[in-house]
């Protein structure tokens, strides 16, 4: 029932953007994301997910929601 645009972002503590998709169509997904080069360790982030409407002179943005996230970059898997 998705009309909008998704656009993924994930950034650091310190806001740091570590990740920023491209436009994500409604009924399409993300398999694989590459973060920026960070150290081996634990990281505590935020992901935000913006909505955008196509408008006359490109996009605009309706929204953005966002979620805590801890990103875990080298070693086993707690």
């Amino acid at each position: 029932d998705n009309d909008c645009m998704l656009v993924l972002t994930i950034a650091d503590a310190q806001d740091n953007v570590l990740y920023r998709s491209g436009g994500v169509e409604p009924g399409k997904y993300i398999t694989m994301i590459r973060l920026s080069p960070r150290e081996d360790g634990v990281y505590p982030c935020r992901a935000y997910v913006s909505g955008y409407v196509p408008t006359e002179r490109g996009y605009k943005c309706v929204g953005t929601q966002y979620s805590a996230l801890t990103v875990q970059i080298g070693g086993a898997v707690e």
